[in-house]
């Protein structure tokens, strides 16, 4: 049994489809008194607008670590901001062997 005072938080990672029809009448009410900033702002939250995310497979950094045979693994994403139209960018992360990243390491620095 969970505690009364214990009060859970949104998880605003699983958004459902329902979740979404509901923040879209809220929506419907906010645009209909003109407040779009709040408007803005639950499109963004609630991902009613999806934000453009960067491609990690053209950054020149994962190109080049691809070449020297080291796998880059996407662990998440971070947002430049809170606007719908900021980029977002995945978090990276490579593990290997020390001696590929020496290889590596001595073919960028070049």
């Amino acid at each position: 049994m969970q505690d009364e005072n214990f009060k859970q938080n949104y998880n605003y990672g699983e958004i459902s489809d329902n979740d979404k029809r509901l923040v879209g009448e809220v929506i419907s009410l906010a645009k209909a008194q003109g407040l779009d900033i709040f408007v803005e702002f639950l499109q963004h939250k609630f991902k009613i607008v999806e934000q453009p995310e960067f491609d990690f497979e053209e950054s020149e950094f994962v190109k080049e670590a691809a070449k020297h045979g080291l796998f880059v693994a996407v662990q998440g994403t971070i947002k430049s901001g809170d606007k719908p139209d900021n980029m977002v960018y995945p978090v990276i992360s490579i593990t290997d062997d020390v001696r590929k990243f020496d290889k590596f390491y001595n073919a960028i620095k070049k």
